[in-house]
């Protein structure tokens, strides 16, 4: 297929993969990010601020395109920035809006991205406004880092008009993340699929959870509960972590499992996936704070019953570094008919195949941009395809740190998500006084 756009480069596995399900599986692959600011927000600067920050990112102004049978990045069209702006009537609107933009799935053809800003109808007397942004986006196009950092881009010009650019480096579509990793890591096509094999026989089959339904992909829906630890909270829960020895992405991972087994019994093991980032292992062709999408999700399997949750997550950091060392392998180039292939199974699935997943990470937003303050900061993603029973996304924005919980409407009861969260809560807050 000709195709009469500016040609960038054709979408690497990661991309590819995301490209394919989001396609195939009714929006599966993407996500979106609520932030709420607090003070006056200028939306001429806001609406200028996105087009200077597009401008430093040219993948910002693609679409996906087949071109000779391959994922294509290609120039989008050009006008008007996929930007709504609405009135917020009740003040956690913005929770019902971040659903459902991620149960409407972006066309990869025609947009990869959009942002529906949330201003108050009403002000209360004495009290600053509150503003909402909401970034949706197609995983193919950028993960979390990348949206975090081209947010920080966009209020800082909104907040400083005046600013002269952040980088004036001349900017192209940064390359696909397998083709700068360390050799090491790289795999041909082949290889990539007879080693994938292997690592998926050594997971162990486990059954779907008992009080989950079947359910056509098409008749579920993404809900989402939050979460926040606050900055005395956090302190506390990072100073037992230190002197654990382990990462505070552990501990929250081993709170996930035990309090998911607390109200699931009968079952023993539980598979963990982890998002794991690969842009420091590719830094020097990519810059670390650069958009792109440089994400791959790392199993790892847990027998939950009596652990602690010192133990449990040491476990889990070992297990993940052991994960790194034997998984992080990725093919310099994608065979597409075979990838959507080996997809196809996931189409008629009913039911969860694995477990839980964990996403978390630093953001690089400030805690103010000029008159504006950052009140909260959640991710969220589809949920749709249903590979997994409750994901759980943290961000950590300064002092404070930012927990959604994801799962699917009808599939899972919200009186087993609010026990879960209320048992994962009380973990977290036991952690400094818990030996393990």
């Amino acid at each position: 297929m000709k195709v009469n756009k500016l040609i960038h480069r054709q979408l690497g596995y990661m991309e590819a993969r995301m490209h394919l399900m989001q396609s195939m599986f009714h929006g599966s692959t993407q996500g979106a990010l609520a932030v709420r600011l607090e003070g006056e927000l200028n939306i001429q600067h806001l609406h200028q601020a996105l087009q200077r920050a597009v401008y430093d990112f040219p993948i910002m102004r693609t679409v996906i395109a087949e071109c000779d049978g391959q994922p294509c990045f290609v120039d989008g069209a050009s006008g008007a920035l996929p930007v709504t702006v609405v009135a917020r009537e009740q003040d956690d609107d913005w929770r019902k809006v971040l659903a459902r933009l991620n149960d409407q799935p972006l066309d990869a053809a025609r947009q990869l991205w959009r942002l529906v800003v949330l201003t108050p109808t009403q002000v209360t007397p004495g009290q600053p406004p509150c503003h909402d942004l909401l970034l949706c986006l197609h995983h193919a196009l950028m993960d979390g880092t990348a949206a975090d950092t081209f947010l920080h881009r966009v209020l800082t010009y909104c907040t400083h008009p005046a600013c002269p650019p952040q980088d004036a480096r001349p900017r192209s579509v940064p390359p696909a993340a397998e083709t700068v990793l360390p050799t090491k890591m790289q795999m041909t096509w082949s290889e990539f699929v007879g080693w994938q094999r292997e690592q998926q026989a050594q997971l162990p089959v486990l059954p779907p959870l008992p009080h989950l339904a079947t359910m056509p992909l098409q008749a579920r829906r993404t809900a989402l509960a939050t979460m926040h630890v606050d900055a005395g909270q956090l302190a506390r829960l990072m100073d037992w972590a230190a002197r654990q020895d382990v990462t505070l992405n552990s501990v929250l991972s081993a709170a996930l499992l035990l309090a998911v087994d607390a109200h699931t019994p009968g079952r023993e093991q539980w598979a963990l996936y982890t998002t794991f980032s690969l842009r420091r292992l590719c830094a020097a062709q990519i810059d670390e704070h650069d958009v792109g999408c440089c994400m791959t999700v790392l199993p790892t399997v847990h027998r939950v019953s009596g652990q602690e949750v010192g133990s449990l997550a040491r476990e889990h950091q070992h297990a993940l570094a052991r994960a790194v060392m034997r998984q992080t392998r990725v093919p310099v180039s994608v065979d597409v008919a075979q990838l959507r292939e080996a997809l196809m199974p996931l189409r008629h699935l009913t039911h969860f195949v694995s477990d839980l997943g964990l996403t978390f990470g630093e953001s690089r937003l400030q805690s103010a941009y000029g008159d504006l303050r950052i009140r909260h900061f959640y991710p969220s993603v589809n949920r749709s395809l249903g590979n997994l029973a409750l994901a759980v996304h943290g961000v950590r924005l300064n002092e404070s740190l930012f927990l959604t919980f994801n799962h699917t409407v009808p599939l899972q009861s919200a009186d087993w998500v609010d026990r879960v969260m209320s048992r994962f809560m009380d973990i977290v807050s036991s952690c400094p006084a818990t030996g393990g």
